[in-house]
């Protein structure tokens, strides 16, 4: 497969461009939400509320892990990335892979040592502890899977990105219809089936893109390291806006079961991501693609207004009628 690079072509109208790429790249989010929806009202009638509970407090977790476990890399990539030639682009995004696969393998070893004190903590015992260690060893595999897809956007490789993409959502809905459904293995069962997606994919992804991998440069460590740590926070603050709650409502001793039905809640709300994500996928390569450009601050502004607006009235569909959308599953 060919296709232009980003180093040496640049978009002759750059809203036309993030349109064309938002598209592209809305394929793969359209599908994400249906696959939100569809095992939404599985675990609903499969699980019970303290079991989704459960599921969705480690989902939590490992969202928090995969932030603190890549230092910020992909971000980091994405700055320099477009700094040199084509090959300094490759060399920065395979240092930035193997930084991050050996970061959150240091990470994954330390959750296994805590694991059952730190189950007794969340669930309230340490026979959980099962899904800690699912989750680490999940960890290094779906963020290699992640830096994948982060290279493939750099590069505007849409239609890779989106093979992959779609790749990963039918394999975590057929593994996880496997073995909820057939093998009754419950929330561990969810677990077990995130484990083998990722591995798959991480193994996909690395055979997709075997041309584009190069040797890692030690050159580029500390600028991606220092680049990435700063986002860290960012990071970690959009984490605690979005899930902290969580944990807060388990500090209070709020029931399990309430909190599975708030679960529940909050990723019908997720709808809001089908236009949010392909956004995002689109806009960060184009962005700093052009950030040389004269026009480029014009742009900028350009795109913020229209985003904000659309955006915020998305939200407000979505609460007008979230007791529809609930009646429906």
């Amino acid at each position: 497969m060919t296709t232009d690079s980003p180093h040496t072509t640049t978009p002759r109208s750059p809203l036309r461009e993030l349109v064309r790429l938002t598209a592209g790249y809305s394929i793969t989010s359209f599908i994400g939400p249906i696959f939100t929806i569809l095992l939404t009202p599985l675990y609903m009638r499969v699980f019970s509320p303290t079991d989704y509970a459960i599921l969705d407090i480690t989902l939590t977790l490992g969202t928090l892990l995969m932030t603190l476990g890549m230092l910020g890399l992909h971000q980091s990539a994405a700055t320099l990335f477009y700094d040199g030639d084509e090959l300094h682009g490759r060399r920065v995004a395979s240092t930035a892979t193997v930084i991050a696969v050996i970061c959150t393998g240091i990470l994954a070893l330390l959750i296994v040592l805590i694991a059952q004190p730190l189950a007794a903590a969340l669930f309230g015992t340490s026979q959980w502890a099962i899904l800690l260690y699912l989750s680490a060893l999940n960890l290094p595999f779906i963020v290699f899977y992640t830096m994948c897809q982060s290279i493939l956007r750099l590069r505007m490789v849409v239609k890779l990105a989106n093979i992959l993409a779609l790749t990963y959502m039918i394999l975590t809905f057929s593994c996880i219809a496997f073995f909820v459904l057939g093998l009754r293995q419950g929330v561990i069962g969810v677990q077990i089936a995130t484990v083998l997606v990722s591995l798959l994919l991480a193994m996909l992804g690395f055979v997709l893109m075997r041309e584009q991998w190069v040797w890692p440069s030690r050159t580029f460590v500390r600028s991606l390291v220092l680049a990435g740590l700063p986002l860290v926070p960012a990071g970690l603050s959009f984490w605690a806006l979005a899930y902290i709650d969580r944990f807060f409502l388990r500090f209070y001793d709020v029931p399990l079961t309430e909190i599975g039905l708030y679960a529940v809640a909050t990723k019908l709300a997720s709808l809001l991501t089908l236009i949010i994500v392909p956004f995002q996928y689109a806009w960060r390569p184009l962005a700093l693609s052009m950030q040389h450009e004269p026009s480029a601050r014009q742009t900028y502004s350009k795109v913020l207004t229209y985003y904000t607006i659309f955006g915020l009235g998305i939200a407000l569909i979505l609460g007008l009628f979230a007791h529809e959308i609930f009646l429906t599953l």
